[in-house]
């Protein structure tokens, strides 16, 4: 073979060879981006697992937190109902308080003056 042959068929064979290299280079790389994808994937997988778990744990604490809302509002409106009915009744002790109030003040004025003419009379 001469090297005009041998410079000719290096010729062909170069570029043959380096988009082989090229293939192989490619796919193992690629083979490398789908191992990273996987576990990027699963790891995504993994936190969105966890996330679930976390919500469906703070919605059963959350029922729990309603149940005794409603308790401690029931609480508070029968509470109200009995502070009502006890300012209904100094209501009405104040009203009968200002009543003998004016009882006494009346007979006061009544008694003054017969304590008057009996001393008046002592003396």
């Amino acid at each position: 073979m001469d090297t005009t042959t041998l410079l000719a068929v290096l010729a062909i064979l170069s570029p043959i060879a380096s988009m082989t290299f090229g293939v192989i280079a490619m796919r193992r790389g690629q083979k490398t981006d789908d191992t990273s994808s996987g576990r990027e994937m699963g790891t995504i997988q993994s936190d969105l697992g966890y996330v679930k778990s976390s919500v469906d744990a703070i919605s059963k604490k959350l029922d729990g937190y309603d149940t005794r809302f409603i308790a401690l509002t029931e609480r508070v409106a029968s509470v109200e109902q009995k502070a009502k009915s006890a300012h209904s009744r100094l209501d009405g002790h104040n009203t009968e308080i200002e009543s003998l109030r004016k009882r006494y003040h009346d007979l006061g004025n009544k008694v003054h003056p017969i304590i008057g003419r009996l001393e008046l009379d002592n003396n």
